[in-house]
C-alpha cells in the first residue's frame, strides 16, 4: 500500500509538526510514515550513498507523496535533510513546510527547500515554532491529498 512519507529534520518543533501531520493523515484514512533525518546514518547522507540499506529502503517504499518539515535556524535548514530529499528524487507531489521563529525565515522555503524538491513541489507553508492554530497545516495536507489524487493514473 502506498503511503505518504513525512521527512522531519532539525528540531523538536519540526518533529512535533511531522507527528501531527502523520496523525491527521491517519485520521483521514491515509497511511503516513515519519522519518527523522537524525535517525538515518549520517555518513550515508554526507556521502550521498543512495545504496546504503537505510536509504535504499526509503527509496524502495511505495510512496505517493512527500511532506518535508524542516526547521529553520539562522536563515538555513538542515543540509542532511536536503541531501536526503535529493537522494529520494521525488517523482510525486511534495509539500515543503518550514518551522521557524521569525516570519523572515519563510524565505528559506523558496531559496533552499523548494529547489531541492523540484517541479513537483506544492505551494510552501511556513509555521511559527509555537503556533497553536494548526489549520494552515491541515489545509495544506488537504491540498496535498487533492493534488495526489488528481495526479494518479486511471
Amino acid at each position: 500500500m502506498a503511503s505518504i512519507l513525512i521527512l522531519s529534520g532539525g528540531s523538536p518543533a519540526a518533529a512535533a509538526y511531522a507527528g501531527y501531520a502523520a496523525a491527521r493523515l491517519g485520521e483521514r484514512g491515509r497511511a503516513a510514515r515519519v522519518v527523522c533525518v537524525r535517525d538515518l546514518p549520517t555518513l550515508a547522507l554526507l556521502t550521498g550513498d543512495a545504496d546504503h540499506p537505510a536509504i535504499a529502503r526509503l527509496r524502495g517504499d511505495a510512496v505517493e507523496a512527500l511532506v518535508v518539515v524542516a526547521a529553520v535556524t539562522r536563515a538555513s535548514t538542515s543540509g542532511l535533510l536536503k541531501t536526503l530529499v535529493g537522494l529520494l528524487a521525488p517523482e510525486f507531489p511534495a509539500l515543503p513546510v518550514a518551522v521557524g521563529a521569525f516570519p523572515a525565515h519563510a524565505r528559506v522555503l523558496d531559496h533552499a527547500l523548494r529547489p531541492a524538491l523540484g517541479p513537483r513541489a506544492l505551494p510552501t507553508l511556513f509555521l511559527p515554532e509555537h503556533q497553536a492554530d494548526l489549520d494552515p497545516l491541515d489545509a495544506a495536507l488537504g491540498t496535498l491529498e487533492t493534488v495526489n489524487a488528481c495526479s494518479r493514473p486511471g
